[in-house]
């Protein structure tokens, strides 16, 4: 364990991992307000604590496709707080959070994770910014759904060993842009890595542990002050640490064009289009290629409102299998619409769906498995005083698989409050 974890922290001092996409705006909430929080010392910094309890219920606890499916009923409770300071040259944002929760079914259910996240933005000049991302996170896969779901689930439907697998992982990078904003030519490099560990259940997990390293480097060609064409070029290199997944390791390769425009902070749309290669480092391995492709599109007609839409193609590491059924990655693809409405100063919904398709790839090229799946989503949160949220969601899962003990269908609920400290 102590060689894994020492290699995964050189990966990220070594290079870097892409970017994250954020969630959709919540109307109701100040942390990003500059005047929230609790001033530390004098100047701009401000910390921003805040303690959120939700209940929540789910119809399929243990995602099970077929049998008797269980209800799971419980609560989660997480501290979090925000650190932010800085001055014209260098920003700092600082987050940690923490989140515990119990349920009615069995106590190896209960789980607490958290997470750690520093980001660094230094903008000496005009023309130049460097912003620098570290985090860390312990987290948990629910019910050793991937280690198990490419495997025949239980007589009842249910996964043979229901325990917790227990993961760390690391995320570290470095975005350098170049050039003015009215400049003819912008360019950005970006570099990092990630990896992840699973410290329990070693013999099921080692297989699911893996490192990756990430560089980046695009072109933004300034049509107008509002659009620009970009060019983009990203490689990619993933190593499985357990010595019989390494036939999954791999380099990947993309080329890709498109266009950026932005009217002003809430309307915008940066589409880009290209092509991947995926090859294999190890002999006799298939490799693959395709269509890449990555969308974001915001509409903010009114204050109020907007509308977003994303989409694109990732390729996942694969799942854990045996021999010539290991599966090598999980060749994705997904597209999510959301609506944001403020009906008031104080009632703010969140309305989303995301449609998503895997192809499970294995050694000699074939897809045997394929999953569609489906997730529609609303969220409500409402002010009650300036420190107390009320917070409401619903979500419905669907996954269609040609594997019939991959279907499955779930909804969960849930109920709650935030109070801010400030």
């Amino acid at each position: 364990m102590v060689n894994k974890n020492f290699s995964m922290i050189v990966g990220v001092i070594l290079a870097a991992s892409s970017a994250v996409q954020a969630a959709p705006e919540d109307y109701t909430t100040k942390a990003d307000d500059p005047s929230a929080g609790i001033r530390a010392g004098s100047g701009a910094a401000r910390w921003q604590p805040s303690l959120e309890l939700k209940a929540t219920t789910r119809s399929n606890f243990y995602y099970q496709s077929s049998g008797k499916k269980e209800v799971g009923t419980g609560a989660i409770l997480t501290p979090k707080i925000r650190y932010r300071a800085g001055n014209d040259q260098h920003k700092f944002d600082f987050t940690a959070q923490v989140s515990g929760a119990a349920f009615d079914t069995s106590p190896r259910d209960d789980y607490v994770d958290g997470q750690l996240g520093i980001r660094h933005l230094w903008n000496p000049v005009k023309g130049f910014s460097l912003q620098s991302a570290l985090a860390a996170q312990h987290g948990h896969d629910p019910f050793g759904v991937n280690r198990t779901d490419a495997v025949a689930l239980g007589a009842a439907g249910r996964p043979a060993d229901a325990r917790l697998d227990i993961w760390e992982t690391l995320n570290g990078s470095m975005i350098f842009r170049f050039g003015r904003p009215e400049a003819p030519v912008n360019v950005e490099a970006e570099i990092g890595a990630f990896g992840k560990i699973y410290s329990n259940n070693d013999v099921l997990t080692d297989g699911l542990e893996y490192a990756q390293q990430t560089g980046r480097l695009a072109a933004f060609f300034n049509y107008s002050d509002k659009t620009a064409l970009v060019l983009e070029g990203i490689g990619q290199n993933t190593h499985f640490m357990d010595g019989s997944s390494v036939q999954r390791d791999a380099v990947e390769a993309r080329v890709r064009g498109g266009v950026r425009y932005q009217a002003t902070g809430k309307t915008r749309a940066d589409v880009r289009v290209g092509y991947f290669n995926r090859y294999a480092r190890r002999a006799g391995v298939a490799d693959a290629s395709g269509l890449d492709y990555t969308l974001g599109l915001t509409w903010a007609p009114e204050e109020h409102y907007n509308f977003t839409l994303e989409g694109g193609r990732e390729s996942v590491p694969g799942y854990l299998g045996a021999g010539a059924g290991q599966v090598l990655f999980n060749n994705t693809q997904f597209i999510q619409m959301g609506w944001n409405q403020l009906w008031t100063k104080r009632f703010n919904t969140v309305l989303s769906a995301k449609k998503s398709y895997a192809a499970f790839e294995l050694p000699n090229g074939t897809s045997p498995r394929s999953d569609h799946v489906y997730e529609p989503n609303l969220r409500a949160t409402y002010a009650v005083g300036r420190n107390l949220f009320l917070l409401g969601s619903v979500a419905y899962t669907y996954r269609h698989s040609n594997s019939p003990g991959a279907k499955y269908n779930a909804t969960e609920a849930q109920a709650g409050a935030r109070y801010d400290f400030f």
